[in-house]
Formats: structure tokens, C-alpha cells, sequence
């Protein structure tokens, strides 16, 4: 059945994605794109334009990365899939940050963080603060740790300590 064959293209891309085979992985991510599309199934589109995303991201490819998560993000809030918002506004900051836009940087991935906390998913909280950390010790936002501390709900120096601790341990493994 040719709906069937997007979930094996989609899968098929997520394997050249774990092997670096970034050629490859665009285009099973196309394949299962275009099924997606052919079928009207634009829930499935959105996971699909995100792993596009992360595939031009990895290349360094910000305007495409962008526009991917971009379509990804509009779906997601079209279904009002609110969770996995937060990795697409996690992957726009980076994406962001890469390019040093420092404030579009900060609107996302405090979007990301406020999803997580709302989930109660302390394991990717701690990655967008690790994200946000990273923010603020390479844009210089005087202002973000005050942001953050009315998100996790302590006060703007325990967060500047929360973030030097993280991009200390940061400097440690590199």
C-alpha cells in the first residue's frame, strides 16, 4: 500500500540520518514527504519537516533548517500538539543561536523550556536550560536569567549559578 511506504521512507531516512548520509536521508525524507502530502496527512508532514530540519541543521544549512522547522512548528500548532512544539522551538533556537541571533534565539528556546516545565519533562528541561546557558554566555543577555527564573520558579542569581555550573561542566568535557 503506498500510504505504508512513507512510515518505511521516513524510517529509512532516520538510518541515513544516524549514519551521516545527509543526501540520503533528504531525499527517503522527501519520498515519505511527498506520500504524506498525496494522502492529505498533514500530522505526519510535521515529523517529517522537522527530521528535514535537523538534516539541514547538521549541514549547517540554517535557511533550510529554519524553513523545515518553521513548517514543522505550523503543524504542530495547527493540531495543538503543544508538546512536541518544544523540540521544534528547541531546534529553531539552535538554529537561531548558530547564526547569532541572540533575541530570536532566547524567544525560542524559552518557548521550549516553558513546554517542558509544563510536561514535567525534567530531562528535556534540563536541556533547554543547558541551550539557554550556553545563550547566555555567548550573547550576553544581562536580562535571561531573570526570564528563566520566573519560569522554574527561583531567582535570577540561582539561575546565573545554574548556568555557570552548566557551562563549566560544558568546558570540563570538551
Amino acid at each position: 500500500d503506498r500510504y505504508e511506504q512513507a512510515s518505511t521512507y521516513h524510517q529509512l531516512g532516520i538510518v541515513a540520518q544516524e549514519q551521516r548520509q545527509w543526501e540520503q536521508a533528504e531525499q527517503h525524507y522527501q519520498q515519505a514527504l511527498h506520500i504524506y502530502i498525496e494522502f492529505g496527512d498533514r500530522y505526519e508532514q510535521a515529523s517529517t519537516y522537522h527530521q528535514l530540519g535537523m538534516v539541514a541543521q547538521e549541514q549547517r544549512q540554517w535557511e533550510q533548517a529554519e524553513q523545515h522547522y518553521q513548517q514543522a512548528l505550523q503543524i504542530k500548532i495547527e493540531f495543538d500538539d503543544r508538546y512536541s512544539q518544544a523540540s521544534t522551538y528547541h531546534n529553531l533556537g539552535a538554529v537561531e543561536q548558530a547564526q547569532r541571533q541572540w533575541e530570536q534565539a532566547r524567544k525560542y528556546l524559552l518557548q521550549a523550556l516553558e513546554i517542558f516545565l509544563e510536561a514535567n519533562d525534567e530531562h528535556n528541561a534540563m536541556i533547554a536550560l543547558r541551550s539557554l546557558a550556553r545563550l547566555w554566555r555567548s550573547g550576553g543577555d544581562a536580562s535571561l536569567p531573570g526570564a528563566v527564573a520566573k519560569l522554574i520558579g527561583g531567582s535570577p542569581e540561582q539561575v546565573q549559578e545554574l548556568f555557570r555550573g552548566a557551562t563549566e561542566a560544558e568546558e570540563d568535557t570538551e
